[in-house]
């Protein structure tokens, strides 16, 4: 709607089983953002810089997940936390 890009980002669940092969959802406004930072960190590639989001296909994280209502899409599954491991770096 303001005209900045952002990058949305679809996250597969892979367990507990009853909820494997669901769908999260979460967006970033810029990749270099502290948020966008904790997800590089609970995925295990803490301090990496991603410049293509297509590097990011494969890795995996912990996170819990809550339920969104969205005018466009209806009531969806988004990540309300990641879980970045103890030690590393999460950024500022």
């Amino acid at each position: 709607k303001n005209g900045n890009l952002f990058v949305g980002i679809a996250w597969t669940v892979v367990g507990p089983p009853e909820y494997v092969n669901r769908k999260a959802f979460d967006n970033y406004i810029r990749l270099d953002s502290a948020k966008f930072r904790k997800v590089v960190a609970a995925c295990g590639h803490s301090g990496e810089t991603v410049k293509d989001t297509a590097d990011m296909i494969g890795w995996e994280c912990d996170a819990m997940l809550g339920m969104e209502d969205s005018e466009r899409f209806g009531e969806r599954n988004t990540v309300a936390l990641y879980i970045v491991p103890q030690g590393a770096f999460a950024g500022k």
